[in-house]
């Protein structure tokens, strides 16, 4: 790979690499060096709530013309605030219903480099409602075989049909803070 270790990999070097194939092939995420958190306004927009998915898995490939395809899942029921009665509230069927609807997926369909890193397209689903989204994300070369995808992201939740407002609940965007490390199995 072009870049060293622990360096962020961007625009002509990116380019590069996905054109000599240096990236081809399968990759799979890292759960344990990898998360998912949630930020969102509640309380009147005022005071932060703050929440991370403890189960994640994934899996990544990227063909010899540099197309990238990949799915990452995340366990709803995973969620933690850090209050027990808010986690549940989150796992009803206010929000996640995450008795019936156990995942939130992302599907990736595109990948393109750019000056900064990738712009990544594709469907989030969470409770058999799927959205179509777009956000940058930053590529590092971690070394040993391990390549880091970090993004921050805002989701209107109430495209999925979480548009619970209750105690306050006013705001719908919410943030989420994914890092994502992936490992070649093969490596």
């Amino acid at each position: 790979m072009a870049a060293a270790t622990n360096q962020v990999v961007a625009g002509a070097d990116l380019r590069a690499d996905l054109a000599r194939g240096a990236f081809n092939g399968s990759w799979t995420l890292v759960p344990s060096e990898s998360s998912v958190r949630l930020k969102a306004k509640a309380m009147w927009g005022i005071v932060p709530v703050k929440g991370t998915f403890s189960e994640l898995a994934g899996s990544a490939a990227v063909a010899a013309d540099g197309g990238v395809t990949g799915r990452l899942d995340v366990k709803s029921a995973s969620i933690n605030t850090e209050m027990k009665k808010r986690d549940a509230h989150l796992r009803s069927d206010d929000f996640f219903a995450s008795d019936r609807f156990s995942d939130i997926v992302f599907e990736i369909d595109q990948v393109t480099s750019t000056t900064s890193g990738l712009t990544v397209e594709g469907r989030l689903t969470v409770r058999e409602r799927t959205i179509r989204i777009a956000f940058p994300a930053v590529v590092t070369d971690l070394g040993s075989g391990q390549m880091g995808i970090d993004t921050e992201l805002q989701v209107d939740r109430s495209e999925l049909g979480l548009s619970y407002r209750g105690k306050g609940a006013t705001k719908m965007n919410n943030e989420l803070i994914i890092h994502a490390v992936f490992a070649r199995p093969d490596l």
